[in-house]
């Protein structure tokens, strides 16, 4: 039991001691007391506390003190209100420099004896062996008898230092001292503060050091262990994407040099300027009524296409759709702050109306045309507004299979037949009136079908209708434009983020190459950064996990046998996702979402990003009926 007064401090040495395979995965400290309650047997057995040290894992949010279970079971066969309690320093001696010649003496007054045990830095670099001694009065009186027994004692004594000896000596191999453990351990030690009392605030003791010497860095809203990580991760691969072009990388790493290169080259993408936007918006929907005839992005009708009957709102979803966009926009504006604070929520729809405008304004849309704006918005607020929270919803009585005639007469202002066989015919693939449609969020399909009826009944709702699609291209492609645009993105994205500066240029390219490629480079990282035998370990540490989870359920009172099975089978079914997937190398599964990419260009970032999206869409339509589409 610890006293009121105990006092702890961590000390990290050179080396790294490491337990048995099933310790491996636990962390423990030496653990120190300069005014704890301990027993001189629990002095002794601390003396040598070991220290667990996964290479390549550090982290202040990781690091924690020697279990208290542990603690008790050592000193449960030492009562402090019947043995003589000591005040006990506990050192430990590790191997020091030959020139070290330092005597450490750890004294234990017990009774009326003075007992010492002198622990000393050998000069040939072993590890420190005790020596006991006990203060002499002589053999002056000792009877034959006695005398033979003190040999005796004698003889038993030097026989246990002999075992110690070899015991000490066996720990040595035991002993990590490669590179990763040594880095390991200064980690830990380095991240902790130890000018502050553990008993008072232990967080600030184990991670007042990491937090110190570690600061949010531009561009980020929060900084932890794991962005630390994160970011030996992200220069690997800026590295990796920044060298040239080689003869033997996959396609897929050769079309992730050159998306990441066409990224960075602000220059191209700031002289295109907006006209790959306006070619697309032309391509897709016939161009935006809010700008000016006659210009690129304008529409050029000979009669007015926006009015009741005409208006073909599901070839304008096929359009929507076939270049990745899905149809919920702005869902996440009209929910409530978690801090209670209607003014952040205001603030945020204030920008986010202010970019539409701004973006608006710089594509050619005239001021007096602005106010359109303002109604795109409202229909993606009605649709929000009457969305039910998806954690009140239940999965039993919100998903249901249809049918396409079963779902042609659940929402008939889509033509279903139509704009499913428009989205596969690109794979050469006819949908059937029995093709059997899961519908996971049919409230959503519900509502959303309701609003739609509503707004096709006029042609300035319609128009709406129109508006908004547009809108949604602008908005999804907003980190793909010029400089100009993504500075007028800038102050929206601060007040969501937090964040007060944006991402240098090769981090935000990095993570939109990431987007498309992420297996591509994991691969090559793997390759390079990943030992299998850490894998191993990982997963043996899993199934143990999994095994002791099972094992508990049979100690639950409250669980009947038969939810003991279910939760049994729940357990067996959860996945491993350790590491990596076992075919990472396979390079063929590798380059098969690219196949629809003929090429890429250095100069041409936004039709870069069309077709991969294109390409990733037709990967997830050939799914349906192609077995050997496995991503």
């Amino acid at each position: 039991m610890w006293s009121s007064e105990c006092e702890f401090q961590f000390k990290y040495d050179k080396l790294v001691r490491m337990k048995t395979e099933e310790d491996t995965a636990s962390n423990e400290a030496y653990l120190y007391s300069s005014k704890c309650e301990v027993s001189p047997l629990n002095a002794a057995l601390n003396i040598r506390r070991l220290l667990v040290g996964s290479p390549g894992s550090s982290g202040c949010n990781h690091l924690s003190s020697a279990p208290a279970a542990n603690q008790n079971a050592e000193t449960s066969a030492y009562d402090p209100t019947t043995a003589n309690t000591s005040k006990v320093h506990f050192l430990e001696l590790e191997q020091v420099p030959k020139s070290s010649s330092n005597d450490i003496l750890l004294l234990n007054q017990v009774g009326n004896m003075n007992n010492s045990m002198t622990l000393t830095n050998p000069s040939d670099g072993e590890f420190a062996q005790p020596q006991i001694r006990r203060e002499s009065k002589g053999l002056t009186g000792c009877s034959l008898r006695e005398f033979l027994l003190l040999i005796l004692c004698g003889i038993l004594i030097a026989l246990l230092l002999i075992v110690i000896f070899l015991y000490f000596a066996s720990l040595r191999s035991e002993v990590c001292q490669t590179t990763e453990c040594v880095e390991t351990s200064y980690k830990i030690l380095s991240a902790m503060n130890q000018s502050v009392d553990p008993c008072e605030d232990f967080y600030n003791y184990a991670c007042g050091g990491w937090i110190e010497r570690n600061h949010i860095p531009p561009g980020f809203n929060q900084w932890t262990v794991f962005s630390e990580l994160g970011q030996t991760a992200e220069y690997f691969a800026k590295e990796l994407l920044e060298k040239d072009i080689q003869p033997d990388d996959s396609r897929g790493l050769q079309l992730a040099k050159t998306y990441y290169s066409s990224c960075l080259n602000e220059h191209a993408v700031d002289a295109l300027g907006l006209t790959p936007l306006k070619e697309k918006m032309t391509e897709l929907y016939g161009g935006w009524r809010l700008l000016p005839k006659g210009i690129l992005g304008g529409r050029n009708d000979s009669t007015d296409p926006f009015v009741v009957g005409k208006f073909d709102l599901t070839e304008q979803l096929i359009s929507t759709l076939k270049c990745g966009q899905s149809n919920d926009i702005f869902s996440f504006i009209i929910e409530k702050d978690p801090r209670s604070s209607s003014h952040y929520a205001i603030t945020i729809v204030k920008l986010f109306r202010d970019f539409m405008r701004t973006y608006s304004k710089m594509l050619g849309v005239k001021e007096s045309d602005l106010p359109a704006l303002d109604a795109v918005f409202e229909l993606e607020t009605l649709m929000a507004q009457n969305m039910e929270p998806r954690a009140r919803q239940s999965v039993e009585t919100n998903v249901f299979n249809m049918n396409l005639t079963e779902l042609q007469a659940f929402c008939s202002v889509i033509d279903w037949k139509r704009l499913f066989n428009g989205l596969f015919n690109d794979v050469n693939y006819s949908v059937t009136d029995n093709e059997v449609i899961i519908i996971t969020d049919r409230q959503f399909l519900e509502k959303r079908c309701e609003i739609y009826a509503q707004y096709m009944s006029s042609p300035e709702k319609i128009r709406v209708v129109h508006d908004t699609a547009i809108w949604k291209l602008l908005w999804n492609t907003e980190q793909f434009m010029s400089s100009a645009v993504r500075k007028a993105h800038e102050m929206y994205d601060q007040a969501m983020s937090g964040a007060k500066e944006q991402h240098q240029r090769w981090l935000q390219c990095l993570r939109t190459v990431e987007d498309f490629f992420g297996m591509t480079i994991a691969r090559k990282f793997v390759a390079e950064h990943f030992d299998e035998k850490s894998k191993e370990v990982a997963t043996r540490m899993i199934r143990k996990i999994k095994m002791a989870f099972k094992n508990s359920f049979y100690q639950v009172e409250w669980m009947d046998d038969m939810a003991k099975k279910s939760a049994e089978v729940k357990v067996d079914m959860m996945g491993e996702s350790i590491g990596y997937p076992e075919d990472i190398n396979n390079i063929e599964k590798e380059n098969k979402p690219f196949f629809a990419v003929d090429y890429l260009s250095n100069d041409t970032f936004f039709e870069n990003t069309y077709k991969l999206y294109r390409s990733r869409t037709l990967i997830a339509l050939r799914k349906l009926f192609d077995s050997s589409v496995i991503t």
